[in-house]
């Protein structure tokens, strides 16, 4: 018999406070179903996330999909423990691991008393510390592990809110992506923290359209 994964209490979506790996593993599997752990002690609510990340679905989704894999979670331990790919396994960790970091730390920061920080140092700090070598390179894989342009733009929209790049490293996010409306919005999310904006144009040959490269630099304003 299985236990109950939901809560006792009668909470709305929008404010229940889920683990970010919990959050993490529900949005890249509703992402992909649309297209074919316990509780931390300092969550995430979920209106929170969908607002942060711009994500097209509601926070009763992805408490749905939080209890659904909860649920699978209990079931499993009760019976036969599950055997996946190591290849599966590894790209799954990856992602989770990613989200865990960008969304956790995303959400302490903005827990952070503002009292605590001056004014001017907010201002001249922009996004976190760039990301090189072996820290990148995780960053891209755990992109790449999302079959979807639509799971990819959300990682890379959480990525853009805590770490720089470059216009190489950007050029190698956008390369990614398999269509230019996916392209163009990560380059929308990632264009405002760029080490090297003047870098930003050549970038643009990622784009298989014309079309697309001019709509991306009038929102930028570039045009």
């Amino acid at each position: 018999m299985l236990r109950d994964p939901r809560p006792t209490l009668d909470v709305p979506a929008a404010e229940l406070r889920v683990s970010p790996v919990e959050l993490a593993d529900a949005i890249a599997s509703i992402e992909r179903r649309r297209h074919h752990n316990p509780p931390a002690a300092a969550g995430i609510p979920l209106g929170d996330a969908v607002r942060e990340l711009s994500l097209d679905f509601t926070p009763e989704d992805l408490l749905a999909e939080i209890y659904a894999r909860r649920a699978e979670s209990l079931e499993d331990a009760e019976t036969v423990q599950r055997t996946t790919p190591q290849v599966s396994l590894k790209a799954r960790y990856l992602t989770i691991a990613l989200g865990l970091s960008l969304l956790f730390n995303f959400y302490l920061m903005r827990l952070q008393p503002a009292a605590d920080v001056p004014a001017t140092a907010i201002v001249a700090a922009g996004p976190a510390v760039s990301t090189s070598g072996a820290a990148f390179a995780q960053t891209l894989r755990a992109i790449q592990a999302n079959s979807f342009d639509e799971g990819k733009l959300a990682y890379v929209r959480a990525a853009s809110k805590t770490t720089r790049f470059t216009c190489a490293q950007a050029r190698q996010i956008l390369e990614t992506f398999s269509f230019d409306d996916g392209r163009k919005d990560a380059a929308k999310a990632l264009y405002p923290g760029l080490e090297d904006p003047q870098n930003f144009l050549p970038l643009l040959e990622v784009f298989s359209f014309d079309s697309s490269r001019e709509e991306l630099l009038r929102e930028l304003g570039l045009s």
